[in-house]
């Protein structure tokens, strides 16, 4: 279950946050990693042989990471992947657990060092980021776990983010789904845009949310958990988008492949591995691949003959930029792609035309800055308290 279930959110949220405020200081931890234990016994885990071989993986990986033997726990973590892979769908949560303990592996690789398995275990299965991220890296969350740093500012801003990024998941993921599904599959090419469009957004808004959502439960606990999106769709190119797009992910590519520190062809060739590894993070399947494959090389492409190009149109690049993710989106969620060229078909309804303008602004600026102007005052706590109740009729 999600941080958006409802167990969670009028269960367990209210109960494990009353306990966590009245524990004293020394024991917080305790408490925190009791509670993320709890979290994913009853509400993540599906039961099965697959589930613990996970429950197995936690302790090998603090193991190898304090004999420092990162390949040791990498090939655990690839082999409980394996496990899952063929099975069918690797879930989410596990794509992010297992990003969470590669990533503790990868960091004892740059020379970091686990300083106890208390830390190590809250570091991984820390229950915000347990079913969708974010990705924090083992160092950067040692000291705010030594000190976590719990304020009425900070709780209510967390709060905050934790409603709209459950009205985001909820209310416009969840809406846009329902106007994807009244588009037919035999539509026209601006149909059949229009639905690759929506489904990215819908993508975005869920995932934005739930990475919200997480990051305003950190706050509610004492802790700052970077943000899991910025606003990809204002981005001057692709490899911007992407690494605007699921950040976490971004993050252990560039500590995998070393993005970041790569220059001239090495970069090109490290970019066309980063789309390829990225398509079988939203695998397995051949469409998946064949998106990773597309994003790779475009990547690539303009880290070599259009990097010039892109650094000088501003509007073009962002236009250009727009075209190649949609295109790519459209590989994604298209099985026939000869469908986004069709040109026969039904009409398209304005209920789509509306959905895409409201993505589209939700998906700018503008709102996270009107958030930010309003944030402090007293209005803006009545709106989200209903905007909350609206997002929770929805669900319902």
């Amino acid at each position: 279950m999600r941080m958006d279930g409802l167990w969670v959110l009028f269960c367990f949220l209210p109960l494990f946050l009353a306990v966590y405020h009245i524990t004293p200081e020394k024991e917080k931890k305790v408490t925190l990693l009791a509670g993320s234990i709890v979290y994913l016994f009853f509400f993540v885990l599906d039961g099965g042989w697959r589930a613990w071989s996970l429950i197995a993986l936690i302790p090998a990986v603090y193991v190898a990471a304090y004999l420092r033997r990162p390949p040791v726990g990498l090939g655990l973590c690839f082999a409980v992947w394996s496990i899952y892979a063929l099975g069918g769908m690797v879930p989410f949560w596990v794509r992010f657990l297992l990003l969470q303990a590669s990533g503790v592996l990868l960091e004892v690789r740059r020379g970091w060092h686990p300083t106890g398995g208390l830390d190590h275990g809250i570091s991984i299965l820390m229950f915000p980021k347990l079913s969708y991220g974010p990705y924090v890296p083992p160092g950067e969350l040692a000291e705010q776990i030594a000190a976590p740093k719990v304020s009425w500012r900070r709780s209510r801003e967390g709060l905050q983010e934790l409603v709209i990024g459950f009205a985001g998941l909820v209310l416009l993921g969840g809406w846009i789904d329902q106007v994807v599904a009244t588009i037919s599959v035999g539509m026209t090419a601006p149909g059949s845009w229009a639905r690759v469009m929506l489904s990215a957004m819908s993508f975005y808004f869920r995932f934005a949310g739930a990475s919200a959502m997480a990051v305003g439960t950190g706050k509610l606990l004492g802790y700052e958990l970077p943000e899991g999106f910025r606003q990809p769709w204002c981005a001057e190119s692709v490899v911007d988008y992407f690494s605007r797009w699921n950040m976490s992910l971004w993050r252990w590519m560039d500590l995998l492949l070393g993005i970041s520190g790569k220059r001239g062809p090495q970069k090109a060739l490290v970019l066309l591995i980063a789309g390829v590894v990225m398509g079988a993070w939203y695998g397995p399947g051949t469409q998946t691949l064949l998106w990773g494959i597309f994003i790779g090389v475009v990547m690539a492409t303009e880290q070599g003959s259009l990097k010039d190009w892109i650094g000088t149109h501003g509007v073009l690049a962002r236009i250009y930029t727009l075209v190649m993710v949609l295109v790519g989106w459209g590989i994604f969620f298209v099985e026939e792609p000869a469908q986004l060229l069709r040109s026969v078909g039904g009409t398209v309804g304005s209920g789509v035309w509306w959905a895409v303008i409201v993505g589209a602004f939700f998906c700018s600026p503008i709102p996270s800055q009107w958030v930010e102007r309003y944030r402090d005052k007293l209005w803006f706590d009545g709106a989200l308290v209903l905007l909350f109740w609206v997002s929770l009729w929805f669900l319902v």
